[in-house]
């Protein structure tokens, strides 16, 4: 590894599995001080025993939370916390003609007002610092719409909003605020069952695969590191090919300009 974020001390949100322990890995073995948090303490806990950091539990809807996880990132190892990235996210299976109202209200809770928290616990140590980097995690999804799951979508298509009004407000600050948007990702939310399922899945690709963790952790090691320090209010698509993908192949009718 080159090292690309010696120095650096990062608060990986959503870090005990999936997406965020891949991220929380490729942070510390690139030679930063890792703070893992995760609404499931102990999955956080064995993450950061693996790479030699510290793990906190951090339900993301609760300001006080994300306040102790930050001051716990300040405190532990002698330098500012310059970089947060957010992975925490629940979703929702049902079209909108049988949507628990409820149950829509708690995905916004976690997806939307969790963001909203995180941004604002960051914003005095990275203005102290006179830098910082904060990347969430959005979606494909949050790009173009999918039936059957509209409070996960109308819920990542906030999150981009809401980051990038966040990078115009901090860019006075050299406070830097991107989404990746990732397509699919082989992890437990996917519910991919079998080998049979992933490949439907990968079919539908145009590169052929579905994602491993890792490559949406080299993305979020990008918009966190300096070689992306003139790059905010920005969405890195990271989809294997996906959104650039007109399902309507017009082709096959003879189409002309």
């Amino acid at each position: 590894m080159s090292g690309r974020l010696r120095g650096r001390t990062v608060l990986v949100v959503g870090g005990g599995n999936g997406m965020g322990a891949a991220q929380a890995r490729r942070c510390a073995a690139e030679g930063a001080d890792v703070v893992v948090a995760d609404i499931e303490a102990g999955q956080a806990h064995q993450v950061a025993e693996e790479i030699g950091a510290l793990s906190t539990a951090l339900d993301v809807r609760e300001p006080e939370q994300w306040r102790a996880a930050v001051e716990l990132a300040q405190t532990s190892f002698g330098r500012p916390l310059t970089g947060m990235v957010n992975n925490a996210a629940i979703g929702d299976g049902r079209p909108i003609e049988r949507l628990d109202p409820e149950r829509f209200r708690a995905v916004f809770e976690v997806n939307q007002m969790g963001v909203l928290h995180g941004i604002r616990a960051c914003i005095p140590p990275m203005r102290a610092a006179g830098f910082g980097s904060i990347v969430h995690n959005s979606s494909v999804l949050g790009l173009a719409a999918f039936a059957g799951v509209p409070g996960y979508v109308t819920s990542k298509f906030a999150v981009r909003g809401l980051s990038r009004a966040a990078a115009l407000e901090l860019a006075p600050d050299r406070i830097r605020v991107n989404c990746v948007c990732p397509g699919s990702v082989n992890t437990r939310m996917l519910r991919l069952d079998d080998d049979d399922e992933l490949t439907d899945v990968a079919e539908q690709v145009p590169l052929g695969a579905v994602a491993d963790p890792d490559q949406i952790a080299g993305a979020v090691l990008y918009l966190l590191s300096d070689d992306a320090d003139y790059v905010t209010g920005t969405d890195l698509v990271v989809d294997g090919g996906v959104s650039a993908h007109l399902s309507m192949d017009l082709s096959r009718r003879g189409w002309r300009r």
